[in-house]
């Protein structure tokens, strides 16, 4: 799929993890082409978690009333001092969940941990990430 259409999006990256009813990976793709570069971009790379939390937040927001056609606002959000922003500093107003799914959009995921609860979001990534326990 890289191959294909990674050209066109600058990709030079992809991760897929399968997690079967226990919780444990079942496969990763940590790049582009093993072949060029053999860094794991899914284990190795030294990033900040955020990203990694937003597919909880979002299954939750879903479990709790949201739809992939909500429409959520994309704006300056602040908790205490702390003030998350998107990627280029810039926002895009209005847009529906898909959207803000499809495009990473940072802010999105803290505005709906607040509209669904702290204490639900993170309840949720509990009950995603392991299901039977």
């Amino acid at each position: 799929m890289l191959r294909q259409f990674g050209r066109d999006y600058h990709a030079t990256q992809a991760a897929a993890v399968l997690a079967d009813l226990d919780g444990g990976v079942r496969a990763m793709v940590g790049g582009r082409d093993y072949g060029t570069s053999q860094f794991n971009r899914a284990v190795d790379a030294m990033r900040q978690p955020g990203s990694s939390f937003k597919p909880y937040v979002y299954a939750t927001a879903l479990m709790n009333g949201f739809t992939p056609k909500s429409i959520v606002v994309d704006g300056p959000v602040c908790i205490g001092n702390w003030c998350p922003q998107n990627y280029g500093r810039s926002y895009s107003g209005s847009i529906t969940l898909t959207t803000a799914i499809t495009r990473s959009i940072n802010v999105i995921p803290v505005k709906l941990s607040i509209a669904i609860g702290k204490g639900n979001a993170k309840a949720g990534r509990a009950k995603i990430a392991r299901p039977h326990a």
